[in-house]
């Protein structure tokens, strides 16, 4: 496994119509966002106004989760409405970015984006003291059988919005602190090699993290 931690001095802030938006990472890293080009992208914002409309995009596919309160999401297709959903915190939420989508709240999130050929899942997770993860338990969805990623690049991520977590990697202790991401990457394109994580925190009863799994052609 390879890993790298992205501090906040690496992620790059901007505006969007209903708050600020920051970046988080990209990939491939010379992507970009305005003109659609990458294969994934994780950023994290904040909305603003008691309503806003979702910037439309087009064969990207969406997940979001709230963290300080809900979202009232409206989604639209060719103006027709398809449903309508109150994410809770620290729910994750899967929708097509081509739909058009009104969001009803104030809160601040976390965004994972997948074009077409990256396949992602994104969840919250509550870390204890002195806990290893388990990546099967939390991602059953990417060690059924059924699926097949021939050929694809793995990475999970680690965001940390509050305190501070430390994982093991290569035998060191690698600090993460607030509005942190830990990426760990694969060598040998086995999932196998996925199944658990040595991280653990000692300053509360728990830590709310967010953490995704993306599969992907590697640029």
């Amino acid at each position: 496994m390879k890993y790298h931690v992205v501090s906040r001095a690496h992620q790059k802030q901007t505006n969007w119509s209903g708050g600020e938006t920051i970046e988080i990472f990209i990939y491939p890293e010379n992507g970009n966002y305005s003109e659609r080009q990458f294969s994934w992208r994780v950023s994290s914002a904040t909305v603003e106004k008691a309503e806003s409309d979702f910037t439309p995009l087009y064969g990207i596919k969406r997940w979001i989760l709230p963290f300080d309160a809900p979202l009232l999401l409206k989604h639209r297709n060719q103006q027709k409405l398809l449903y309508e959903i109150l994410v809770k915190p620290y729910e994750a939420h899967c929708f097509k970015g081509d739909w058009e989508t009104k969001s009803i709240g104030i809160t601040r999130d976390f965004n994972l984006m997948l074009r077409e050929g990256s396949y992602g899942i994104l969840k919250h997770f509550k870390l204890a003291k002195a806990t290893e993860m388990d990546i099967e338990a939390i991602f059953p969805e990417i060690f059924d059988n059924r699926l097949v990623l021939i050929d694809k690049r793995f990475t999970i991520g680690i965001y940390c919005i509050e305190g501070t977590y430390s994982a093991l990697m290569a035998e060191q202790d690698i600090p993460v602190q607030a509005s942190e991401l830990l990426l760990v990457d694969n060598d040998s394109k086995m999932i196998q090699e996925y199944k658990t994580l040595s991280v653990n925190q000692l300053d509360a009863d728990y830590l709310n993290l967010v953490i995704f799994f993306v599969a992907y052609d590697a640029q």
